[in-house]
């Protein structure tokens, strides 16, 4: 199996797994800031494709300047000989990998919108699990407080 496989196949039960203990440990709260997180994730992605969508044209034809720019820059003494004076470019291949370079960038932006809420997601859990264990112990120190034995079983101080 190629290590990208395992790292997307890790990455989805991560996220599964982060989604499942999202509904099964969240209340009141956070639950709606949980839904909040979400929804500003699902508006950024939207806006980015929109975006992507609307400007593609215009990406590609900056990446395919950029490749161009990059492929012309003079790297130190070129010794290669131009046969019958052919350039090295191949147009169709410039389009091809600035169409590329495109798709791969606008993939990176959702995966880190992705990512960014994947954490969001994380630290609310980690801060509802905290609150929920100090709940636990306020709840078991006032009933070791509010103790109603009666009689001397009560008494803490010297008998009589």
């Amino acid at each position: 199996m190629s290590e990208s496989l395992i790292h997307e196949i890790r990455d989805s039960f991560r996220k599964a797994s982060l989604r499942a203990e999202a509904a099964r440990g969240l209340k009141g709260y956070d639950w709606k800031t949980y839904r909040t997180i979400y929804a500003e994730s699902v508006e950024r992605q939207g806006a980015a494709e929109q975006a992507y969508r609307d400007t593609y044209d215009l990406r590609v034809e900056a990446a395919r300047r950029w490749l161009i720019d990059q492929a012309g820059e003079r790297k130190g003494p070129s010794l290669i000989l131009r046969w019958f004076g052919r350039d090295g470019f191949d147009r169709a291949e410039i389009e091809r990998q600035a169409h590329r370079m495109v798709q791969d960038n606008h993939q990176r932006t959702l995966a880190r919108i992705e990512a960014e809420r994947d954490t969001r997601i994380d630290t609310l859990l980690h801060q509802a699990e905290r609150r929920k264990d100090m709940s636990e112990q306020v709840k078991q120190d006032f009933s070791k407080a509010a103790d109603r034995r009666s009689g001397t079983g009560r008494r803490k101080g010297p008998q009589r």
